[in-house]
């Protein structure tokens, strides 16, 4: 048996770039699209998609090495630093949607946001709208979709003299089992449109 390798090239055209918007939405069942997004402001770095799966191996006294693997975890989680923090941002980077906000919005940016003893879940949507590939048209856009995410470390924010009041923060994706219930992706889908 021959072993046939394609014939390749690079193709510019095929290769997104370009920073992301990030938004969140409250959580809908299903795999439904949330209404009245949130945009969560500027950010000082990179947001990042990391997907990292566990595996199991089978091992045989036959062999050295091991003859096969399974996948026996997953996990997906989204990481960003944001620098646009008005209270209202705050609030929602945190998912602290149980605690009063008053003001401390885009539009009054003086209010008042209490803290600590907030033992609430609050499940949301996260979108994140992207550049896909060129070949697709200047107006075209890659977003994911992320069903079901929770803040699952929160960084601290930074007062320093030399830069500015920064937060990074990383949303963990979990599985969202009325997505798969409704024919869904279970945890998030990415398409271009």
């Amino acid at each position: 048996m021959a072993l046939t390798i394609p014939a390749h090239r690079a193709q510019p055209q095929f290769i997104p770039r370009g920073q992301a918007e990030v938004f969140t939405g409250a959580y809908v069942a299903n795999g439904a699209d949330a209404s009245n997004l949130f945009w969560l402001g500027g950010r000082t770095a990179k947001t990042t998609l990391a997907i990292s799966r566990k595996y199991g191996e089978v091992e045989l006294q036959d062999y050295l090495n091991h003859s096969d693997a399974f996948v026996i975890g997953e996990e997906v989680k989204i990481t960003t630093t944001y620098a646009q923090l008005t209270l209202e941002r705050i609030r929602e980077l945190f998912q602290a949607l149980g605690l009063t906000l008053t003001g401390g919005t885009d539009a009054a940016v003086a209010g008042s946001l209490p803290f600590g003893e907030d033992l609430s879940m609050n499940m949301r949507q996260l979108v994140i709208r992207t550049s896909a590939p060129p070949a697709g048209g200047s107006s075209m856009r890659r977003i994911l979709q992320f069903w079901k995410v929770f803040p699952q470390a929160q960084g601290s924010i930074d007062f320093a003299k030399e830069g500015v009041q920064q937060l990074q923060i990383t949303f963990k994706a979990l599985t969202d089992e009325s997505a798969i219930g409704a024919g869904a992706a279970a945890v998030f889908k990415m398409f271009d449109q």
